[in-house]
């Protein structure tokens, strides 16, 4: 019984360790989500400090990075995103910063907008008129109204 005991144990402590060390981060939260966008693109609720938009790939990861002839490049939002926007092309996103006590700070925001059908990034922009300019030049039309992520 406390061999069987001892075993089951080992193995939740070895699982555990397995999931958060394949991961990189910490465990899920029961408020973790993610929200689909526009091809393959999502937001990625990991936990109360970290608020992404990535790439989802074909084994299910997200990524912010496209690995180019050994050059990363950006074609996600890294955190803290706080609130996005998206048509069937075009993701905005509001990007603020985050302390180690989960405290949000949105005094120097920063908006970015992602082409997902290009996987390009424009921005960041130091203002919400700068980001309604760039859309206005590029002709992006129909954006959803901001949703807050957290």
């Amino acid at each position: 019984m406390i061999k069987k005991l001892l075993s089951l144990s080992t193995f939740f402590v070895l699982s555990l360790l397995f999931f958060v060390g394949c991961t990189g981060m910490q465990a899920p939260e029961p408020n973790d989500y993610t929200i689909k966008l526009p091809n393959n693109y999502v937001v990625l609720h990991v936990n109360a400090k970290t608020i992404v938009i990535g790439l989802k790939e074909k084994d299910n990861s997200i990524t912010c990075y496209k690995d180019e002839d050994s050059n990363n490049k950006l074609i996600g939002i890294e955190s803290f995103v706080s609130e996005f926007c998206h048509n069937d092309r075009f993701v905005g996103a509001k990007q603020v910063d985050i302390d180690i006590q989960s405290n949000i700070d949105e005094s120097h925001p920063r908006f970015y907008l992602l082409d997902t059908k290009e996987q390009k990034i424009y921005g960041p922009f130091k203002s919400k008129e700068l980001f309604d300019k760039q859309c206005t030049e590029l002709k992006i039309s129909n954006l959803s109204s901001w949703k807050k992520t957290n």
